[in-house]
C-alpha cells in the first residue's frame, strides 16, 4: 500500500486563508509602492523621459490602466501619510486605502502627532467599530446626495441640510452654480 498524504479541508481553509492574507498585505504595499513611483515621475520630470509633454499625458497611457483621479490618490496619499506624517510602511497599510483616502481630508486639519495617533487607533477596527470611532472623534464627512431631477434632467447635488449646492447638465457639459442664502 502506497502511503498517502491526506490533507484536511481545515488545512486546505487555512491555506487559502494565509494566501488571502498575504495577497491583501502585499496589495497594501504596492498602493504605496505605485504613489512614489508616480510621484517621482511626476516631480522629477520623468514623463518627459518617456515622451510625454506633461504628467497629465503620461496618465492617460492605457498601458497604465487606471484613472488619473486614482493616480493622484496614490500620491496623496504617499505624501501624507509617508512622508508629511512620516508613517512607516506597515502602520499605513494596515488601514486600507479606502480609509486612509477618506480620512485624509478631515487629519489634514489635525496636527500631525494627533493625526498619526488617530491612524494608529482605527487600524484594525472593524467596518461597524470604525465608523463609530470616526463619528466620536467628528471625523465623518458629510456626502452629498446625487441624483437627477425627473422634470429637468439635471443633475442635483443636495447636501443633508436640504441645501442644493450646483446642478450639472452632463450633455451640455455645464455646471450651473446656484444662489445659496
Amino acid at each position: 500500500m502506497k502511503n498517502k498524504l491526506i490533507i484536511s479541508n481545515k488545512d486546505i481553509a487555512y491555506k487559502i486563508y494565509d494566501g488571502l492574507r498575504n495577497a491583501i498585505k502585499q496589495q497594501g504595499l504596492l498602493f504605496l509602492f505605485i504613489g512614489k513611483a508616480l510621484k517621482q515621475i511626476r516631480d522629477e520630470d520623468i514623463y518627459k523621459e518617456l515622451g510625454y509633454d506633461s504628467f497629465a499625458f503620461f496618465l492617460q497611457d492605457p498601458e497604465l490602466k487606471q484613472k488619473p483621479s486614482t493616480s493622484y490618490a496614490y500620491i496623496r496619499i504617499y505624501e501624507y501619510y509617508i512622508e508629511q506624517l512620516g508613517m512607516v510602511e506597515s502602520e499605513v497599510i494596515n488601514v486600507g486605502m479606502n480609509r486612509l483616502q477618506m480620512l485624509l481630508p478631515a487629519l489634514k486639519k489635525k496636527t500631525d502627532e494627533d493625526a498619526r495617533e488617530i491612524i494608529s487607533s482605527v487600524g484594525e477596527l472593524t467596518h461597524l467599530d470604525y465608523k463609530q470611532e470616526i463619528k466620536e472623534r467628528g471625523l465623518d464627512i458629510e456626502r452629498p446626495s446625487l441624483y437627477r431631477d425627473a422634470e429637468t434632467g439635471l443633475w442635483i447635488i443636495e447636501f443633508t441640510d436640504g441645501t442644493v449646492q450646483r446642478i450639472y447638465n452632463r450633455s451640455r457639459n455645464l455646471i450651473i452654480p446656484l444662489d445659496v442664502n
